[in-house]
């Protein structure tokens, strides 16, 4: 069983300071099945849960998630296929790493995310793969690629491609509804990923609340998607190899890593153009 064991380098921003350590301290178990990795991976006992074996579903399978746990792919065989990880209230400290996301175009409903995380803490997302399939504007698509929401907080997503999809990632509540209870979720790092063929939300956020002491106003997500991209632009003026920009949201406080030379290509999308970042 051959697989990564860099264990926790390259951890960084809020996953590394919320001490995330998934589930490094406990046993190494291969999973190679569905059953297999629904028995190992929704407890709290530590656990590295390798996929030894591409695992796929004819049909959306959710498998809830519990705690400390490191799930990994192995070198050989690494995809889940219309497998949704969903978290739980008992969730927290969980690595997802070396892994390819993979559905059917079928699944398209607004809820029918592959990596859906509206609890607990202390997550990292690295070097992972969601490849998308093929789509149009006209598909009638309505599902993303992964969110990260409501409360769950403290987590970094680094160094994974996010591609061939309508909508991309969405962040912090999902209404428009400046509910203060929701203020200060996620603490999100974003980190050398890259973002290619995706018509919206690449990434954003469900709605950015910009508070002072004496207005509140709520901004639609294309703010979000402008935001990212002068922050690229910041980095490359800055003429530094790279350059760590934070800004409190409102409801979220995203903090975003820009390498200084990220922009390969551009597709133009609703008449502006979407940075793609090349992976280091």
């Amino acid at each position: 069983m051959s697989y990564p064991e860099s264990k926790l380098t390259g951890l960084t921003g809020f996953a590394l300071a919320a001490k995330v350590t998934g589930g490094w301290t406990g046993p190494v178990v291969s999973i190679t099945t569905l059953d297999q990795l629904k028995a190992n991976i929704g407890d709290t006992t530590p656990r590295v849960l390798v996929i030894n074996s591409n695992i796929s579903a004819s049909s959306l399978t959710k498998v809830n998630m519990g705690a400390n746990k490191t799930l990994i792919g192995s070198f050989q065989n690494r995809t889940l296929e219309n497998i949704h990880l969903r978290a739980t209230a008992q969730s927290q400290n969980i690595i997802l790493q070396n892994i390819v996301f993979k559905h059917s175009a079928n699944i398209k409903q607004n809820d029918d995310i592959q990596v859906y995380l509206n609890y607990g803490s202390q997550y990292w997302i690295d070097h992972c793969s969601f490849v998308g399939h093929s789509w149009s504007t006209s598909d009638g698509s309505a599902d993303k690629l992964l969110y990260i929401g409501e409360k769950a907080d403290y987590a970094t997503i680094s160094n994974c491609f996010f591609g061939n999809h309508k909508y991309g990632l969405i962040f912090g509540h999902p209404a428009d509804d400046n509910d203060k209870a929701f203020n200060g979720y996620p603490r999100l790092t974003l980190c050398h990923n890259r973002f290619d063929n995706l018509e919206v939300r690449a990434p954003g956020l469900m709605s950015i609340t910009t508070t002072s002491t004496t207005s509140t106003s709520v901004l639609p997500w294309r703010r979000t998607q402008i935001f990212f991209l002068k922050v690229i632009t910041l980095a490359k003026a800055a003429k530094t190899k790279a350059c760590w920009m934070t800004k409190e949201l409102g409801p979220s406080l995203i903090q975003t890593v820009c390498p200084l030379s990220p922009i390969r290509s551009r597709r133009k999308r609703n008449g502006r153009h979407c940075p793609t970042m090349a992976i280091p």
